[in-house]
């Protein structure tokens, strides 16, 4: 079985290898076929306008020699020569074609190697020559094959330039040179791609295959490590392998996961039961309540009280539905929660007007403090979840007041400090003993010294740290002078 395993896993690791390696390749292949043909087509560009802009230079210079003699013959210069001097054409002056033409298209001159033949003027070319005085396009062999043969003939540029000199009527003078030059550097480039671009990719794809095994060579050890990691036995770890690629950086992201399931493992077990205890208390109490009333008969009165007890009992299990269903809302993530903009001293009032009645039956009150700069037109402004806020403020008072002394006040300080919001509650209660701050924010934990005087499930104050962690802050917990504990919250705007 073991030998079939570490099988499996070879041909595996060789699957990943191959996928890898051609991946790359692809990847690589294309980059690399794209940015020659980018290039390719760049230095086309570029070779082509440099000879549009040699054979323009050499029109105009042509141009100029074009005269008309004392019988009011046109002519043009037959001979390159006068052209030649001190001059680099990337084109043959002695296989270039000439010819002169009227504005109406009629051929006036051209020159002797034409033989009898002309070149083509089309209408666009005519057009766009005398319109804008310049027209461009390339054109085949303008002679026939009977005088040039077939493996000589070759593309030509084709320039049409409209003449205008204050001697002269206006006329077109075209010119048409050979690509030959041009052509064979665009086809050495061609040729240097198509051989040398297979021998990049061939190295290519042996460099990436021996990379790709290399960093697959640890895969089989932690693939055996984390299929015999089970639900009893999740404080074990796979093995992170010392070469800091992205091998060793999956088995640190999987031992993080590891170490997450541990803890959610952990407290949800622990959750599941407390919460099934606090459920136990009053259904146990609806369970023997109804036992006793159907014991015998009941007056109106015992069934009222019952019937006002067994209320009691399930708005207790009402609300720890509530808290649980938040608690699973806020930590199922971002996804649960609605950031928009709000007001946080809004919410605040909102709380303290929802909380007074509460307060007044013990004599206590609250009194809110809003302290803003006088500059800002968007003070309090928060972008979170409206609802959520509201609940966590709620919590904070409500477990302000129901830990302080009738007669006593309860603090509630919202502080715009530009970029960040604290909100700060201050009780005068008994205050909370360092070594149990840590405690108070733990699911379902009540502190046995104040069990009996306050009721609830504990679920507040991790309530309200939960939803304040979902909003990038933290709930802080110091000691208020002259007595009593100040919960504070630092928002980020």
């Amino acid at each position: 079985m073991k030998h079939g395993y570490s099988a499996w896993a070879h041909g595996r690791s060789r699957s990943i290898r191959f996928r890898l390696t051609t991946l790359f390749l692809v990847i690589f292949g294309t980059t690399l076929i794209v940015l020659s043909t980018i290039g390719y087509r760049f230095f086309s560009h570029t070779q082509q306008r440099d000879f549009d802009a040699a054979l323009f230079n050499h029109v105009v210079d042509v141009g100029s020699t074009v005269d008309i003699n004392f019988f009011g013959e046109v002519s043009i210069p037959q001979s390159s020569e006068a052209f030649e001097e001190n001059k680099i054409f990337p084109f043959s002056l002695r296989r270039s074609y000439m010819q002169l033409l009227d504005i109406q298209g009629h051929v006036i001159a051209k020159s002797g190697n034409l033989q009898g033949e002309q070149l083509p003027l089309s209408p666009q070319d005519y057009e766009d020559a005398v319109r804008r005085g310049i027209s461009l396009r390339t054109i085949s062999e303008p002679l026939p094959e009977s005088l040039v043969p077939k493996k000589e003939r070759q593309s030509y540029r084709l320039l049409s330039y409209r003449l205008n000199k204050p001697s002269l009527p206006p006329m077109i003078l075209q010119l048409a040179a050979p690509m030959t030059f041009l052509n064979r550097v665009q086809e050495d480039i061609r040729s240097f791609l198509y051989i040398a671009i297979p021998h990049i990719l061939g190295f290519a794809s042996i460099g990436g295959f021996l990379l790709s095994r290399r960093a697959l060579r640890p895969v089989h050890l932690m693939t055996r490590k984390a299929a015999s990691i089970q639900v009893g036995n999740l404080s074990e770890r796979v093995p992170v392998p010392p070469s800091f690629d992205e091998i060793s950086e999956l088995a640190v992201t999987f031992n993080r996961l590891l170490d997450r399931i541990e803890t959610t493992v952990s407290t949800n077990q622990r959750f599941v039961a407390d919460a099934s205890h606090q459920l136990k208390t009053p259904l146990s109490i609806l369970r023997g309540e109804l036992d006793l009333m159907l014991s015998k008969e009941r007056s109106p009165a015992e069934i009222r009280a019952f019937l006002t007890s067994a209320s009691q009992e399930i708005d207790s299990l009402t609300q720890l539905a509530e808290s649980l269903l938040i608690l699973a809302r806020v930590e199922a993530g971002s996804a649960c929660i609605a950031h928009t903009e709000v007001r946080l001293d809004e919410i605040a009032l909102e709380a303290v007007s929802h909380l007074d009645p509460i307060a007044k039956q013990k004599q206590i009150r609250i009194k809110p403090n809003l302290r803003a700069p006088l500059r800002a037109e968007s003070s309090f402004e928060f972008r979170g979840d409206v609802e959520l806020l509201r609940i966590m403020i709620v919590n904070l008072v409500e477990n302000a007041i129901k830990y302080s002394p009738p007669e006593s006040m309860v603090g509630i300080d919202l502080d715009d400090q530009g970029d960040f919001l604290t909100l700060s509650i201050a009780d005068q209660g008994p205050g909370i003993p360092p070594e149990k701050v840590s405690k108070i924010f733990e699911r379902f934990y009540r502190d046995p010294s104040t069990q009996s005087s306050a009721r609830g499930f504990g679920l507040g104050l991790p309530i309200a740290q939960t939803i304040a962690r979902a909003h990038g802050a933290e709930i802080l917990v110091t000691a208020a002078p002259g007595g009593g504990s100040v919960f504070s919250v630092r928002m980020k705007k």
